[in-house]
């Protein structure tokens, strides 16, 4: 134990960590059960080999939002939860059918646990998703009474279904249920019905298609157990949107504050153009959902590396806002002589411990343009890219100084 733990105790967040591995003990759960503090993860081994693992972030925020009279409940709920994966789901797909829904959740959701995977050279993690335009993905799920378990490519081998199939089937299900949909001042639609698979329903494009709306609908799901459906050309619905983001954006189990827009019966990520008035909110909105995933992200690679004896630095993504145009501008920094992971970001700052200030700075696709070839993409989701190289003199020459981010 260390010092500030003895003077002080446990925090808040270890204090919770233990009285859910209590519950799952006194639940029976035989495997060994570590806390990792760093990474806010509850570990789970058997035999000396990693045989699971439970992220504490969405439930510790549940935990917290809700009355204490209510808090023994929740804990028992969440032990039922982290022991599903002991009910077994039916290898025959037909037994199987009437139980599996799609869920929409952040990319971050699947790609930070292949990103953990991949770095701790364990198995590949293969669970299917669909794109819904860049931020989000859809993926199928098989219900249970107190939880939901994610579908891998082994489970659809098994079932001799491809996802394709699975996901037709999982969206009948969810249209098959009830739901209900609030309109406000018809202009804004909602879906709370509070069964974790509102944010879904933004895949029933039929029913979404007969809302009545001023341009195409835009969709935003702050969390699980919320849709917001809007016109893109209603600038009213739009303000109501951006209300409810912001009333949402902090509670349990975030999705994204990042609109979508249906074009041709697909989402595609959007925002307004620059020149509408309401532009700048929902910017706002982009660059903190962002930027909150590229912090959960970094948070678990400097774990990972810390854990493994990775040398590898994990930059930030930072963001900044003009004073006189309120314009929100994000950056990065590579450093000569660091081999890291760098975010994707609007700006690039190249920088040199033997040299004062920035040797250079440019936009993200002038940076690629340039010096593509040193940039190692990792293929995931928020967006990283492996440099273990600093541009030549040459290169930096022809890099610049962008006078919006500074020299």
């Amino acid at each position: 134990m260390g010092m500030f733990d003895f003077l002080f105790g446990p925090s808040k967040q270890e204090r919770f960590a233990q009285l859910l591995m209590d519950r799952i003990r006194q639940a029976g759960e035989t495997k060994e059960i570590v806390f990792h503090k760093e990474e806010f993860q509850l570990r789970f081994y058997e035999n000396g080999e990693e045989a699971g693992v439970a992220n504490l972030n969405n439930l510790y925020a549940e935990y917290c939002s809700i009355a204490k009279a209510d808090r023994n409940e929740f804990l028992s709920q969440a032990t039922r939860a982290l022991l599903s994966y002991r009910k077994e789901v039916p290898e025959d797909f037909e037994d199987a059918r009437h139980d599996v829904r799609p869920v929409v959740r952040s990319k971050a959701y699947f790609e930070m646990l292949r990103l953990e995977q991949h770095f701790r050279g364990g198995p590949p993690l293969n669970l299917p998703y669909v794109d819904v335009g860049q931020h989000l993905l859809a993926a199928p799920v098989y219900d249970l009474p107190e939880s939901i378990r994610a579908i891998d490519q082994e489970l659809l081998d098994t079932w001799g279904v491809s996802l394709y199939e699975v996901m037709e089937i999982a969206k009948q299900n969810l249209e098959d249920a009830e739901f209900v949909v609030g309109v406000v001042g018809e202009k804004l639609y909602a879906l709370a019905s509070g069964d974790s698979y509102d944010a879904a329903r933004m895949l029933l494009i039929d029913h979404i298609l007969e809302f009545k709306l001023e341009g195409d609908p835009v969709a935003v799901a702050p969390n699980r157990d919320s849709l917001i459906v809007v016109g893109s050309d209603d600038e009213d619905g739009l303000a109501m949107m951006l209300d409810l983001i912001e009333q949402s954006i902090s509670d349990p189990r975030p999705i994204s504050a990042i609109p979508v827009r249906l074009i041709d019966g697909e989402w595609e990520t959007w925002l307004p153009p620059q020149s509408h008035p309401l532009y700048r909110r929902f910017r706002e909105f982009e660059v903190q959902s962002l930027l909150g995933e590229y912090e959960e992200q970094k948070a678990m690679l400097e774990g990972v590396f810390e854990e493994e004896g990775i040398d590898l630095f994990v930059a930030s993504y930072t963001a900044i806002q003009r004073n006189e145009s309120g314009e929100i501008f994000t950056y990065c920094v590579w450093t000569r002589d660091v081999n890291g992971l760098l975010p994707k970001t609007d700006f690039v700052l190249f920088g040199d411990p033997g040299r004062l200030g920035t040797v250079a700075s440019a936009t993200w696709d002038k940076v690629e343009a340039i010096v593509g070839d040193l940039l190692e993409d990792l293929e995931t989701y928020p967006p990283r890219f492996r440099v273990s190289e600093f541009p030549s003199e040459e290169q930096i020459e022809k890099l610049g100084h962008d006078e919006r981010i500074g020299a």
